[in-house]
């Protein structure tokens, strides 16, 4: 069964009602980047989830898992996401723009038959003048016509390339779950060989993953699942126990038919 590290001891990020409770946007008065808004500066960073509607992260080097572990989280009522989004790949909302790959910036207007957001250009230029990223998730969720058709659902952020940036990630979006994909180091060279990335570029992306991942469990280690591959393949049920326990949330056998999470992408067309 699949565990946090060693030494360190699990407690839910956020505690959560099953099933979750609609998300409602925020009202357009509320100043939605003011960390003062509320008188308990650490009760406020809390409520960064509630005033961005993202319930969480997936990240990990590609090809790893994230897809497989994305569709079976989005199985839980009132939660759903796109294929990717990286909005965080960008320090700030305006950056966003400018994210390498231009994939990103690109999908955010491309339609949800596609399996991306949605959004015309100006409803993605508004998201680009947001003053945080807090905002920009909040605009996402107005915007997006998965969000028309579920309503009360919550934001999946499942963006492989976040492992590069992942402490400087959680640093900005205090209290948010992060799920890791992994899998053995010879794993992702065959993975990533048979795609046709160089062993030298593969070297550099564990190097930076592993980097990356010892900072982030260092100074955050409450908020990291580690979804180990080999893990999951042994028994699949265990560790998505483990992962919805995590999140706080109750884990169905029944997800692993994904049925749940098609009947979703079924709304949408």
């Amino acid at each position: 069964m699949l565990t946090l590290e060693e030494g360190t001891h699990w407690s839910p990020p956020v505690l959560l009602l099953l099933p979750l409770s609609p998300q409602p946007l925020i009202p357009e008065n509320y100043d939605i980047c003011n960390s003062n808004n509320s008188s308990n500066k650490e009760e406020d960073e809390y409520n960064f989830r509630k005033k961005s509607g993202l319930f969480c992260i997936i990240a990990g080097i590609e090809h790893t898992g994230t897809t497989m572990a994305s569709s079976l989280e989005m199985n839980a009522p009132d939660l759903y996401g796109a294929f990717e989004l990286g909005l965080l790949l960008s320090e700030t909302p305006g950056g966003f723009r400018s994210v390498e790959p231009p994939v990103f910036y690109a999908g955010i207007t491309a339609p949800v038959t596609n399996y991306w957001w949605g959004l015309n250009n100006s409803h993605r230029e508004e998201l680009l003048e947001a003053k945080c990223h807090a905002e920009q998730y909040n605009l996402l969720r107005k915007y997006s016509p998965i969000y028309e058709v579920h309503n009360s659902s919550w934001i999946v952020d499942k963006t492989p390339r976040y492992y590069q940036q992942l402490y400087s990630i959680m640093q900005r979006t205090p209290k948010v779950p992060v799920i890791i994909t992994q899998k053995d180091d010879e794993s992702v060279f065959r993975s990533l060989g048979k795609r046709g990335v160089s062993k030298g570029n593969i070297t550099q992306y564990l190097a930076l993953f592993n980097h990356e991942l010892e900072l982030s469990q260092k100074h955050f280690p409450e908020r990291l699942f580690i979804m180990n591959q080999t893990a999951f393949t042994e028994d699949p049920d265990a560790v998505m126990v483990d992962l919805f326990k995590f999140l706080g949330l109750r884990w169905d056998t029944s997800y692993l038919t994904n049925d749940a999470f098609n009947q979703k992408g079924d709304l949408l067309g």
